[in-house]
Parts: structure tokens; C-alpha cells; sequence
């Protein structure tokens, strides 16, 4: 079951992780990065993108593992280590949530500081 659940969200983890580092092109990059603090929004996101693709990866190799040579055993870690990758899924879901809520409001100061631009209509 790893083995043909994990793929799909592994390609999820790394498209989400793709959109974070697109960031670094838009005047958005500045607010996350909050001037290259060590302890950086941005570096949270990236870190917790990068347990998320670790955890995913370590759960399809116990997968695997556990097809090769079954066990009790390996079948226990094997399940404790499928369910903590689909439940890291959410936590890093909000991360996104959260980056775009970042994101909206980034792109509202930007809206009031760019003379000669037209006010919205909210």
C-alpha cells in the first residue's frame, strides 16, 4: 500500500515545495524571508517541506522493504511509518494555507504602497 499511496503525495510535496521556492522571484520573497533572519518564515516552510518529503521518502523504502522481506516486525514499522507520512500531510497543507494567507496580505501593502495604481473595489 506504501508503495502505490506515497508516489502521488511525494509528488505533491514536491510541487508544493516548487511553488515555495518560485517565491524567491516576487516582492512577496521579502516579506518570508523577513530579511534573512536565521529563523525565517520561509526557512520553516522549507524545512518542513523537506521532513515531509524525508518522511514520505523513508516510508516508501520501508514499503518496499517490507514486500521483500516480510515480517511482523517490519510490518509494524512499516504501517507506523505509512501513517506518520499521511498524517505530516495536513500539517504541511497549512503550511501552504498559511503561506498564501502570507501572500494576500503581502500583496495588499504592495497594492498601498505602488503610486498611481487604481484603488480595488473589495
Amino acid at each position: 500500500m506504501p508503495t502505490s499511496i506515497l508516489p502521488n503525495l511525494l509528488g505533491f510535496s514536491m510541487g508544493g515545495m516548487a511553488i515555495m521556492l518560485a517565491f524567491a522571484g516576487s516582492k512577496v520573497f521579502t516579506y518570508i524571508t523577513e530579511d534573512g533572519k536565521k529563523h525565517s518564515y520561509f526557512i520553516k516552510i522549507v524545512a518542513s517541506f523537506y521532513h515531509f518529503i524525508f518522511v514520505q521518502t523513508a516510508a516508501i523504502l520501508m514499503g518496499i522493504l517490507c514486500q521483500a522481506y516480510p515480517s511482523i516486525v517490519l510490518s509494524f514499522i512499516g504501517f507506523w511509518s505509512l501513517t506518520y507520512a499521511l498524517l505530516v500531510a495536513p500539517a504541511t497543507a497549512a503550511q501552504l494555507f498559511n503561506t498564501a494567507r502570507i501572500a494576500n496580505a503581502a500583496a495588499s501593502i504592495l497594492d498601498i504602497d505602488t503610486p498611481n495604481k487604481p484603488p480595488r473595489s473589495d
